[in-house]
């Protein structure tokens, strides 16, 4: 079924049958799908099943007939080619996407199904004196300037060139992850970015990281056509809202204006009885920007932000075309003019931020604002669902899928609102282990009957609380025990209430701004190996929070201490809160500001939780320890798999009660992942 390489488990023919049906109906589609229970395997294989019986157009011609047709319009298709049914398959980082790669390896369409791994110019260039440049649109500058100039790049002349189109062809035959096809090409001296480029054409399904997916110049640059006959899938969306927002974010500091300001005078004295009448006064344009954005920050006592149009008109920059003046600077390649040089110690290119924040100033719209302090200006994306929506709107049907994505009202409300509710299929897969593997319990109050609520100013009374209710669980617990606090201050003060490091005959290890993350995790597995148990704090929102397992013994017991909310202080959210509400009451923006920080909140609550129980046969407890987890509007926001079996204890005691009884049960040998 589906081309699944195994018999599937209910949840998994479950969530390959609405996503199949879900692209049929052009419909928008939000799986929800716990880590374990195959989700990536399930969109792949749902989605390649829809594109198979879609190229064959459910005719009755012979198979063979089929094969030989679909073959023949694979090997025609190139770079030029008119656009085809395909796959665009993202996620954050191209790890996520190796794994998912792996998991394509998996199924029946292997064979069949071409592949292609895209990456930015920077990420695919082989060249090393173009890759000293470092800077993503310095590569980009340079590239181009040498497909133009005298000297050629070694990895694209006009011979490879020639081939390119073929060797494109070739790489395409075989599934390769991002990095396997930049070994591929420079083995045989192709420049990686364009044969990756040219076999574009002829792929079924393309993996692509969110940066290139959802930034419309760097899509643009690949040459990638999103039409109606195409599949947008986004795994691992959970992070989808921060990422989109950060890469449409744009800052520059008083140092990258007052290197511009320098360069530019310096430029102006030294060339500019050369330059036309027309060159010279765009200079004096950037020149007269360059010093109304220092003044603004030499002006600025304390942070504002402020809608772009009104910054615009401000500082008089509607005199200015900013789109005409960007191309003049990049026409005459001026950031590597202005360029201070390695040993400097300056910022090496500072026009490119500067062109990139002008830009977004010509681009702008409601769903931007300017963030303006005493030594940065920057752009602010207060919306992604701009920017998701172009992409939404050139295909045939979207599908976003993450193992958390609860709660899911508030991401069809920040991320889709385009989209009205009939548009929407909803997926909720439950988990693949009995919930009897499961034990989930909300804890108000630590051994000593004191109330346990976690903020900025814990004292030292409640700090000791929580480090005896963590050497509560881990007494009762088999195994490692996972810790995660709202901040590394949190962590820290806890850290310090621990005698000896240990909790018992657990060793403490913690999570650290500074300590190796490999380090660290390994000498943890090895001791819960040798020893039969450890414990390891970490930090919501670090590097263990997020993408780590922590199967079987490695995680009998997950805590999550406190609640990790954002800064309320902080401008931008404040912002964006207001950008939510529109023009409604102030009523409304409390309402509407408790609602988006406890979204928020828990996101990266579910994350944290998702950390163990990663397989059918595994088993573990969640201990959420804090006052506030018995709040209706936060405990509706777990996942759905954990919701159910989401119980309070009415004391300390009655969690390890409880704790005791879930790990007395026999339960069946552990199995790895099968899926």
């Amino acid at each position: 079924m589906f081309g699944f390489p195994y018999t599937p488990y209910e949840t998994q023919k479950l969530a390959m049958q609405k996503v199949f049906s879900g692209i049929e109906e052009k419909r928008l589609v939000v799986l929800e799908s716990p880590t374990g229970t195959g989700k990536t395997l399930s969109l792949l294989c749902a989605t390649l099943s829809w594109l198979v019986s879609a190229e064959d157009g459910h005719t009755e011609e012979p198979p063979w007939i089929k094969k030989y047709r679909l073959d023949a319009q694979k090997d025609c298709d190139t770079e030029d080619s008119p656009k085809r049914k395909k796959i665009f398959f993202s996620s954050r980082t191209h790890s996520q996407l190796a794994q998912a790669i792996g998991e394509f390896k998996k199924t029946d369409y292997m064979k069949e199904a071409r592949l292609v791994s895209v990456g930015s110019r920077k990420g695919c260039c082989a060249n090393q004196k173009v890759c000293a440049l470092k800077r993503g649109d310095a590569i980009a500058t340079r590239c181009i300037e040498l497909q133009h100039g005298e000297t050629k790049c070694p990895f694209f002349t006009d011979e490879t060139k020639g081939v390119l189109a073929d060797k494109a062809k070739e790489l395409i035959r075989t599934p390769r992850d991002i990095e396997d096809a930049f070994g591929w090409c420079v083995e045989r001296s192709l420049c990686p970015y364009y044969t990756l480029r040219a076999g574009l054409g002829g792929a079924d399904i393309v993996f692509l990281p969110y940066n290139v997916l959802f930034h419309e110049d760097t899509r643009q640059s690949y040459g990638i056509e999103l039409g109606k006959d195409c599949v947008v899938v986004v795994d691992e969306a959970h992070n989808l809202e921060e990422m989109v927002n950060g890469m449409q974010s744009v800052s520059i500091t008083a140092e990258t204006v007052d290197g511009c300001l320098e360069q530019a005078e310096n430029y102006l004295r030294k060339t500019g009885k050369m330059l036309s009448a027309l060159k010279k006064e765009n200079i004096k344009k950037l020149l007269l920007f360059l010093s109304s954005i220092r003044s603004e920050m030499e002006a600025c006592l304390s942070r504002a932000i402020e809608p772009v149009a009104s910054f615009v008109k401000r500082n008089d920059f509607e005199k200015i075309n900013f789109l005409r003046l960007g191309t003049y600077c990049a026409d005459e390649t001026l950031p590597l003019k202005f360029s201070f040089g390695k040993e400097s110690g300056k910022e090496e290119y500072p026009l490119y931020s500067v062109l990139s924040f002008m830009k977004c100033l010509s681009e702008a719209d409601s769903f931007g604002a300017v963030s303006i302090e005493s030594k940065r200006v920057e752009y602010i994306s207060l919306d992604p669902s701009a920017h998701i929506q172009r992409v939404a709107e050139s295909v045939k049907c979207v599908v976003v899928a993450g193992g958390t994505m609860s709660p899911i009202d508030d991401v069809l409300e920040r991320l889709f609102p385009f989209f009205g509710r009939e548009q929407v299929c909803v997926v909720q897969c439950p988990h693949v282990v009995p919930p009897r593997n499961v034990l989930a319990v909300g804890v108000s109050t630590g051994p000593g009957g004191r109330e346990i609520k976690t903020v900025h100013r814990t004292r030292n009374d409640g700090l000791d609380e929580i480090a005896a209710a963590i050497g509560g669980v881990c007494a009762v617990t088999p195994g490692g025990v996972v810790v995660f606090f709202p901040s590394y201050g949190v962590l820290e003060a806890v850290h310090r209430c621990v005698p000896g490091c240990t909790f018992g005959d657990k060793k403490l290890f913690a999570e650290g701004k500074h300590v190796c993350e490999r380090k660290l995790l390994r000498e943890y597995g090895e001791e819960v190996g040798c020893k039969g148990g450890a414990v390891l704090f970490g930090v919501i929102g670090g590097k263990v929070s997020e993408g780590i397992s922590f199967a079987d013994n490695l995680g009998r017991a997950v805590v999550v201490v406190g609640l990790p909310y954002p800064n309320i202080t902080d401008p931008v959210l404040e912002e964006r809160i207001r950008h939510r509400c529109g023009k409604e009451n102030t009523g409304r923006i409390d309402e509407a500001r408790t609602e988006y920080l406890d979204s928020l909140c828990m996101r990266r609550v579910n994350q944290a939780i998702g950390r163990i129980i990663r397989h059918k046969n595994d088993y573990g407890c969640v201990v959420l320890l804090d006052c506030r987890y018995s709040r209706k509007s936060i405990s509706k926001r777990l996942p759905a798999w954990i919701g159910k079996v989401f119980k309070e204890a009415a004391s300390f005691s009655q969690l390890r009660t409880l704790m005791k009884e879930f790990f007395c049960v026999e339960r069946p040998l552990e199995t790895g992942p099968r899926c």
